[in-house]
């Protein structure tokens, strides 16, 4: 009945004894609009809704996983807006869902000093070329910068780059930790150099 109402084609999904079949049905129609008779076309989709179904399964674990992780995970597209990121990205850069829904750049979310930089590694990423971690400042929302790394690879779909998947890892302790080292070095040497003892080192020799 919404074939011949409408006038024009319709599609629906039908299940039958475990089975899955799409359905078109189209209507012919005399000179003076009334219907004639009706074409259907029937394909099984079984495992094609089965290959659907196990698909947003992994989609689902890779979703679980990736919220466990204590690393920034994301994915950009080859324009380099942000299509995916996890929880830490959120608590990291501050932003809401509601804003990566509207739609973030990867590049705004690094200081002006690294975005030139940043977008010549994207573009290599997207050609193919190999790289190790790249360390890069963050600018999160509220204007807090802090160091990271981040490791990415092509995102490949029929043998073309469409974006870059990858992971982020905050390098704030670890650059407070090799401070916190430096100033203890620069302490004790200060106190060596201006003891009145006498220091020195030796071989076992």
């Amino acid at each position: 009945m919404e074939a011949i109402q409408s006038k024009n084609a319709t599609t629906f999904e039908d299940e039958v004894e475990g089975r899955w079949y799409r359905n078109n049905i189209v209507p012919f129609f005399n000179k003076e609009g009334r219907p004639l008779r009706l074409a259907i076309y029937g394909a099984d989709v079984t495992e094609y809704k089965n290959a659907l179904e196990e698909l947003e399964k992994s989609k689902e674990k890779y979703r679980e996983l990736a919220e466990l992780l204590p690393q920034v995970v994301f994915e950009i597209n080859e324009k380099g807006q942000i299509t995916f990121a996890n929880r830490m990205a959120f608590d990291l850069f501050g932003y809401s869902s509601a804003d990566f829904e509207k739609g973030v750049s990867a590049l705004q979310m690094l200081i002006h000093e690294d975005r030139g930089r940043a977008a010549a590694n994207m573009e290599k990423a997207l050609r193919g070329e190999k790289s190790g971690g790249t360390e890069y400042t963050i600018l999160t929302k509220h204007g807090r910068t802090c160091p990271v790394m981040l490791y990415s690879n092509a995102i490949m779909r029929d043998g073309e780059p469409v974006g870059l998947r990858g992971i982020m890892v905050d390098l704030t302790e670890i650059k407070q930790a090799q401070e916190a080292l430096r100033e203890s070095e620069e302490k004790y040497r200060r106190i060596y150099e201006n003891s009145v003892v006498g220091f020195f080192e030796s071989t076992p020799e």
